[in-house]
């Protein structure tokens, strides 16, 4: 949404994990972090699997 006046929030990016398997997650945050030039290791799909279920168990415990 845009910033206004009465509303001051910023663009956000839309949530996609919903339509993302771990391993798709995975690909995609692995060639962001070794694009231009940077040599980051690979994501792993077990280490996203865990995130999303730290996220998950965060999410339902507010």
């Amino acid at each position: 949404m845009p910033s206004t006046q009465r509303a001051p929030s910023s663009f956000a990016m839309p949530d996609f994990g919903w339509r993302l398997g771990d391993a798709e997650v995975a690909d995609v945050l692995s060639f962001v972090r070794g694009s231009w030039g940077n040599h980051a290791s690979a994501v792993g799909q077990r280490k996203v699997g865990r995130i999303r279920k730290i996220l998950a168990a965060k999410k339902t415990e507010r």
